[in-house]
């Protein structure tokens, strides 16, 4: 519950006036000095620590609906601090972690099914009375890939055409000309596959592509080899989080995800 706590205060902290930080139009970081702090990403790691307890004292018992209010009740205040940011991207990585403890712990997968139904039949409501009108234009943007006009399409296009050029070898370190031209926006944080690409190539590419295979797979098994269930909740979380991070954003910069704020780990 410390964690838990700890994880409110640094999502709300970013709304005390001269602490948050707004950048373009998303109140999510702090200026702690040397740099400034989305806090989301602290609360992740306390986010998986305390929901593993929570997940672990009621492992087996989520069979019914009603088996699903306490876990529901417990990620509603960060669900809502992170979209009251806003941060779609972000509150997807934490319904992603809870999902897997879920899932691991003995989640009926009727229910999940279900969830799965209704939520496809109120997409349009919630992108109607749910969604804020930039967060509508990104879905909009991702299904009208080759219109320009569409805020976030002019990244994703000047993406595509770095990767595209750097062909299978690549234009060489600090050689891209989409990047090191600045026609390639968010360079160093979003979209930085892209430079990958452009520099190193699809070569370039797969290689970082396995290493982050191989280092899930480690993480995976760590999961297994944990000496207790608490252990693997945590683990399954990290792996959870690792894995809709890099697989977001690397579609993302492929044009076959939409746009969000949810960078490329490490």
């Amino acid at each position: 519950w410390i964690f838990y706590g700890i994880g409110l205060v640094l999502l709300a902290i970013v709304f005390v006036p001269g602490v948050g930080i707004n950048v373009g139009g998303s109140t999510r970081w702090v200026n702690i000095g040397i740099m400034n702090l989305q806090t989301s990403e602290v609360v992740k790691i306390t986010y998986i620590i305390s929901f593993a307890a929570f997940v672990e004292e009621r492992r087996g018992n989520f069979d019914t609906w009603k088996d699903l209010i306490p876990p529901a009740l417990y990620i509603l205040p960060i669900f809502v601090l992170m979209m009251r940011q806003p941060d779609l991207g972000g509150s997807i990585v934490f319904i992603v972690i809870s999902f897997s403890m879920l899932f691991i712990s003995g989640l009926n997968m009727k229910i999940v099914g279900m969830a799965s139904g209704l939520f496809l039949a109120s997409m349009p409501m919630i992108y109607r009375f749910v969604l804020r009108p930039h967060q509508r234009v990104r879905i909009d943007a991702f299904l009208n890939p080759s219109d320009p006009s569409f805020p976030g399409n002019f990244q994703v296009i000047q993406s595509m055409i770095a990767i595209g050029s750097g062909q299978i070898f690549g234009k060489g370190l600090f050689r891209g000309t989409q990047n090191q031209l600045h026609f390639l926006p968010v360079q160093e944080s979003d979209f930085i596959f892209a430079v990958l690409g452009e520099e190193f190539g699809l070569v370039g590419m797969s290689v970082v592509v396995l290493l982050f295979f191989f280092f899930l797979i480690r993480v995976l098994k760590n999961a297994v080899m944990a000496k207790d269930f608490y252990g693997t909740l945590i683990v399954t979380g990290v792996l959870s989080m690792f894995t809709y991070q890099i697989f977001q954003n690397i579609g993302m910069v492929m044009g076959i995800m939409p746009v969000t704020g949810v960078t490329l780990p490490f």
